[in-house]
């Protein structure tokens, strides 16, 4: 009787497969890195340019990690304890500028693909 046989090292495979949670988290946060930076530089340039520090006062955090991870922008200027950023935000008008909603309406579809 005659018999062949092999072998398949597996571990170069089985270390790749090891580090792709990592991989993948790494690339979920630059992805929403990339997001939060489009949104932030599009809102600054749809906010109302009165005094200038509405638009350079819109901020940008990065919370979360591994795949739970969360963007916000914000906005907030306080002239004597007035907000003024929320009231051109959500108040101007009847209904506000909405400067910051708007660009993440516009651009949803492109952030979640």
């Amino acid at each position: 009787m005659s018999r062949t046989s092999f072998s398949i090292d597996l571990s170069p495979l089985i270390r790749q497969y090891q580090q792709t949670p990592g991989a993948i988290a790494i690339g979920a946060k630059n992805g929403m890195q990339d997001a939060l930076n489009d949104w932030q530089a599009e809102a600054r340039n749809d906010a109302p340019f009165e005094y200038g520090s509405l638009r350079q006062q819109i901020e940008q955090e990065l919370k979360g990690n591994g795949l739970n991870v969360e963007g916000i922008i914000s906005n907030n200027v306080y002239n004597e304890g007035f907000n003024y950023a929320y009231w051109q935000h959500n108040v101007r008008g009847g209904q506000g500028i909405k400067y910051i909603d708007n660009v993440a309406d516009k651009n949803k579809d492109k952030w979640i693909d």
